[in-house]
């Protein structure tokens, strides 16, 4: 994670799905794009899995909405589908039979007997405590099949795992060391200035200790992006207080 560095902050009201665009585009202002990237389940609709792979020519380690329920039943990879006869077949040799198609969310739906799952030694690891039959969806449209091959590849499988420790490390510690458990003050421009200030300390501690470890041309590189750095947040911090400057005239 020493060599993790953040390269955009956001703190709309919204999703950052929504803001994927803009994402990547302010990423691209630091490093070049990465040739692929995992991140959670919310961004593995139709139109960022489209933008991603498509218009960006990025590679997805994304599961899938809905289909990531690790710890709590089984999920699709313990099902075999059978692609002869459309079905599934669970841990338990039950048969999931196709019911339905979703054309919104390009997606098909299977599903169990009643009388066979109620009755099953594996309901409590499978179907859960409510639901009286389990029921799977399988992608159909080019972008989902495309993420969840590369998902379960050696290369996707390595760089979803290492999310969990680079990504959520990085939050872990703004909020354990960093204060940004809470925000300081109220409005989205104050707490932007309070999301970038801890940015910036996470970047910084990062670059000085890869700094100590560099020699040579390394060592030129880092000091460089310190530099860098420190002239964004000048003028990062710049823009910052003029939005704030407006936002409290708008109380005088």
């Amino acid at each position: 994670m020493g060599g993790r560095c953040l390269t955009h902050v956001g703190t709309q009201g919204v999703h950052e799905t929504s803001n994927l665009p803009e994402l990547l585009e302010r990423h691209q202002e630091s490093l070049p794009l990465p040739p692929a990237i995992a991140a959670d389940s919310k961004y593995g609709s139709d139109e960022s899995l489209t933008f991603l792979q498509d218009e960006k020519g990025i590679k997805t380690a994304i599961p899938l909405p809905g289909d990531f329920k690790k710890g709590k039943r089984f999920s699709r990879g313990a099902f075999t589908y059978d692609e002869d006869n459309d079905c599934y077949t669970g841990p338990a040799g039950k048969t999931l039979e196709r019911k339905s198609r979703d054309t919104k969310k390009k997606i098909v739906i299977y599903r169990g007997k009643q009388e066979e799952c109620l009755s099953c030694a594996l309901r409590n690891k499978c179907t859960g405590k409510t639901a009286s039959a389990r029921h799977l969806a399988r992608p159909y449209a080019d972008v989902r099949m495309k993420a969840e091959e590369f998902r379960k590849s050696e290369k996707g499988r390595k760089i979803f795992a290492a999310r969990k420790t680079v990504i959520e490390g990085l939050f872990g510690e703004a909020k354990r060391c960093h204060g940004l458990r809470r925000a300081k003050q109220r409005g989205v421009e104050k707490v932007e200035i309070q999301a970038l200030m801890t940015a910036t300390a996470l970047n910084i501690k990062r670059l000085l200790k890869g700094l100590e470890n560099a020699t040579g041309g390394a060592k030129s590189r880092l000091a460089s992006g310190l530099s860098n750095l420190a002239g964004y947040l000048l003028g990062t911090l710049s823009r910052s207080n003029r939005r704030l400057a407006l936002v409290e005239g708008r109380f005088h």
